[in-house]
């Protein structure tokens, strides 16, 4: 590509220094490009930038030179870059000839756009910035133009073909404008779940004005939630992950509206039954009044416990999911201010004005329905005490309708009721066992689908070829002399911007390389870290810790006896000729490492305050974290015995891979913020159920069926084939926030039927609790359901695989609560005042008064 290249060794510096422009003189060869080796081989370079054809028969030559290098130790990982892993196995050359190749162009030098290159081009990262997107901008355009595409027709899902060769390309920095991109449209999709819930709220609420004031609503609690977000919290952090939540407040925002919707209707069907009723203003007071008091309480249990589950993320040590707890709980906080505060005025304008704020005929589907109007249930003949005289305020002529003739009259046999709770704990338990089989990820994060050409270029790149290049494989620094790092000096390092300063090192006070115990032992660290045996997969096929082969260790104290002839200084003579040692070389290694010994050499106000050594291990980079581990843990119990053994100021030994090692602790600090989200959950759910319905049997049967639900969830993970990754990790303790709603509600107005009608039989309870909250936790799940659904179309796997998690929870939680925990309350579900935890303290209150005084007495 005639505008970029790979500047040779120093040019930047020295075209800064000079005030020039880049020349064509100043670019390197491209080492890592087949098309160039060849023609530098059989051609000249004349040729090679001319791109004049080659003989077919030099080719072929070349071809057999390239191949035959497999079979030599010593050259098989500079040809086995170039050469497809389907002639080899392990590091044995199989024979013929590979039907894969590759190279890796180094691009981005004379930037595009750029007209000069004084220091100051280049001084700031906007900058910079600014002229990489100039210079991909162009190179896209004439890429893909190149094979008849353009920015507008998806390129990277596209086919590249050139005569029988097929094409694949990534790069790090395509891969991350592509991921933008697709986010942004992804996120575009939230206005489907928009316009879907705004549907079914005017259809459940036969009124356009209601829904279109929810949704505003919805979307109001985004704003209000992202004020105390930002400026009561000063929390600066936020990403497209924050924006997801979307998804799932729309389905909790519409389920508070059906419950004060159902409480509403139910006051007017209440009424519609009183010929002393008088639809006035009085009337309407009272109809707000008896919808607030009836729905608010079990709308403040649901958010409590979802916040709760939210909040529990605030405890991950992982700052983006901190965050997100964050918001999730303002969110679901602030959304219920609005519903107790706004929602009720909506409900009143509408009645008072229901001839301008009712579906309009046009919209067949979410017109005003025919209400029927029901009368109370005739008393049990057997217990004609006993009332179930609730109404069926639900009158939707599809849910309800479905739900009265059909499917509560089939869960309300006992005998249904018992076989649908013995299934279904059979299958939870079936997948309590799966979900005990999820492993850490085998892959790392996948964003993007399977036929794309960043998966597709990744996964070759990675799989298919008999050796990679240096990038491709994972460095380790080992450092002497640091022992820590202090965070807690200014400019101080910012929670929610911990990128832009790390703190400062610690520099151990002990340190001395002047003695010749220790540079004996930093000699031995190096030579028996070339040679460290290495069992892992990570390892294969080499065998080895470290990439053997020259250049791929950087190690200053062997290249620093080469310079002394083998001498030995000691004390403050070393320390001088180490400063011109470092100051006059350059390391010898060329496959790791710097290209000065300024940053390994660490000479800080004139002392020697640490070294570092580097090495190329033979783990390649980006590995999932089952793979990786094993060889931090190796590297860990190697580096203890060192330091075990290590002279007096040599203890101080640190190893770190880049990347490598924060990601492997961060997917595990994920993991361990999931259980803990577990232990703080699960409680503190438990003691809300007790507050909210003051009976212990109710709240622990709730509890459980939440429990089935998240083991569900993770059993169909391990279905799926997926991973105990971060994915699976942040939707768990989401899981409980929405597994929670139904089985409030539903438990909530089972007990309700003691209180409002005095029914204590539990078989009524079960009919009055699904009569009053069946439709409307049914209206719930559908809502959170479809804006779930919506997020099928997103084109980053994470957000589809998000919406795969919501779906199955919110399709366990309606099964489990209308049919496990419903049906369980059907067969021993509490009667009267059983479990009523008010009674059991009051009781236990007088028992232990009582033997005070009986004690007091015989005293």
């Amino acid at each position: 590509y005639p505008k970029a290249c790979p500047l040779a060794e120093g040019v930047g510096k020295t075209v800064r220094e000079a005030g020039r422009a880049f020349k064509e003189s100043d670019c390197s060869t491209q080492m890592f490009s087949i098309v160039q080796k060849i023609y530098l081989e059989v051609a000249s370079s004349t040729e090679l930038f001319s791109c004049s054809l080659l003989d077919e028969d030099d080719v072929a030559a070349a071809s057999t030179t390239l191949h035959d290098g497999l079979a030599d130790t010593s050259t098989f990982t500079a040809a086995g870059f170039f050469l497809g892993a389907d002639v080899v196995s392990g590091t044995t050359y199989k024979g013929g000839k590979s039907a894969y190749s590759r190279s890796m162009l180094g691009l981005g030098y004379p930037l595009y756009g750029r007209t000069d290159s004084t220091s100051s081009d280049l001084s700031t990262t906007e900058t910079t910035d600014a002229y990489m997107d100039m210079f991909f901008d162009q190179f896209l355009e004439d890429f893909y133009g190149h094979f008849g595409y353009s920015a507008t027709d998806s390129p990277m899902t596209k086919e590249y073909v050139i005569g029988k060769v097929k094409l694949y390309f990534a790069s790090r920095i395509l891969a991350n404008e592509e991921l933008n991109n697709l986010v942004n449209t992804d996120l575009t999709l939230a206005l489907g779940s928009i316009i879907f819930t705004f549907l079914y709220l005017a259809y459940h609420t036969e009124s356009i004005f209601v829904a279109a004031v929810s949704i505003w609503q919805v979307c109001m609690s985004l704003l209000l939630a992202m004020f105390v977000y930002r400026i009561v919290f000063n929390i600066t952090y936020f990403r497209q992950l924050h924006i997801l939540l979307v998804f799932v407040i729309l389905g909790i925002g519409a389920d508070n509206v059906f419950v004060f919707s159902d409480a509403w209707k139910e006051h007017a069907a209440v009424s519609a039954r009183d010929p002393n009723k008088k639809n006035d203003e009085k009337n309407l007071a009272d109809r707000i009044a008896f919808a607030w008091h009836h729905s608010m309480s079990a709308v403040f249990n649901t958010t409590l416990t979802t916040a709760v589950a939210f909040g529990a993320s605030i405890t991950s040590p992982i700052m983006p999911i901190m965050t997100l707890g964050y918001y999730g709980a303002l969110l679901v906080i602030c959304n219920y201010a609005l519903l107790v505060s706004f929602t009720p005025c909506v409900f009143a304008v509408h009645e008072t004005y229901n001839k301008w704020t009712t579906c309009p005929n046009v919209f067949g589907f979410c017109c005003k329905r025919k209400t029927t109007e029901t009368s109370p249930v005739e008393p049990d003949a057997e217990n004609p005490t006993s009332k179930d005289s609730s109404p069926s305020v639900n009158d939707d002529e599809h849910t309800s309708k479905i739900l009265r003739k059909y499917i509560l009259p089939t869960l309300s046999k006992k005998p249904v009721a018992v076989i649908g709770v013995l299934i279904l704990v059979a299958w939870g338990v079936t997948n309590f066992f799966f979900a005990a089989q999820l492993s850490s990820p085998k892959e790392t994060l996948k964003m993007f689908g399977d036929d794309h050409m960043v998966t597709l270029a990744t996964n070759l790149a990675s799989d298919g070829y008999a050796a990679g290049a240096g990038s491709d494989y994972a460095t380790m620094k080992l450092s002497f002399g640091l022992s820590g790092i202090n965070r807690d000096v200014e400019p101080y390092v910012d929670s929610w911007k911990p990128h832009e300063f790390y703190g400062v090192p610690v520099y151990d006070s002990s340190f001395d390389l002047t003695t010749a115990d220790a540079q004996t032992f930093l000699r031995n660290i190096c030579d028996e870290l070339a040679e460290k045996k290495c069992t892992e997969e990570a390892c294969q096929p080499y065998g080895t810790l470290v990439m053997p082969g020259d250049g791929t260790m950087s190690c200053f104290i062997n290249d620093f006896y080469t310079w002394t002839g083998g001498v030995v200084y000691e004390g403050d003579e070393f320390l001088q000729k180490l400063e011109e040692f470092r100051a006059e070389t350059t390391p010898s290694a060329t496959e790791v490492g710097e290209s000065t010994w300024k940053k390994s050499i660490g000479f800080v106000g004139g002392k020697l305050h640490f070294v570092i050594i580097e090495a190329q291990l033979t783990l390649k980079a980006g590995e999932a974290d089952s793979i990786k581990e094993p060889v931090k843990d190796l590297l860990d119990a190697w580096v203890d015995a060192k330091v075990a053994a290590a002279p007096g100021g040599m203890k101080s030994i640190i190893h770190t891979v880049p990347d490598e090692w924060s990601f492997l602790i961060t997917t595990k600090s994920v993991l361990t913020g999931m259980f803990t989200g577990f232990a703080i959950c699960f409680p503190v759910v438990f003691v809300v159920l007790l507050c909210a319905t003051g009976n212990i049997r109710v709240s622990f049967m709730a509890v459980i069926a939440i429990i089935f639900v998240v083991g569900n969830v993770l059993g169909y993970c391990w279905m799926a084939g997926w991973s105990l990754g971060i994915t699976e990790s942040i939707a768990a303790i989401i899981v409980i926030g929405l597994a929670v709603d139904y089985v409030i509600h539903l438990g909530h107005m089972y007990l309700e039927a003691g209180v409002r009608e005095n029914i204590s039989e539990r078989d009524l309870r079960w009919k009055y609790s699904m009569r009053m909250m069946g439709g409307t936790v049914v209206a719930g799940a559908i809502t959170t359901l479809g804006a779930g659904l919506v997020m099928q179309f997103c084109q980053i796997q994470f957000f589809k695989q998000m919406s795969t998690l919501i779906i199955m929870t919110i399709v366990y939680s309606i099964i489990y609560a209308m049919i496990a925990f419903m049906g369980t309350l059907l067969l021993i579900g509490p009667e009267g005042d059983q479990g009523d935890i008010g009674k059991f303290m009051m009781a236990l209150y007088r028992r232990i008064r009582g033997q005070a005084k009986v004690r007091t007495v015989q005293c």
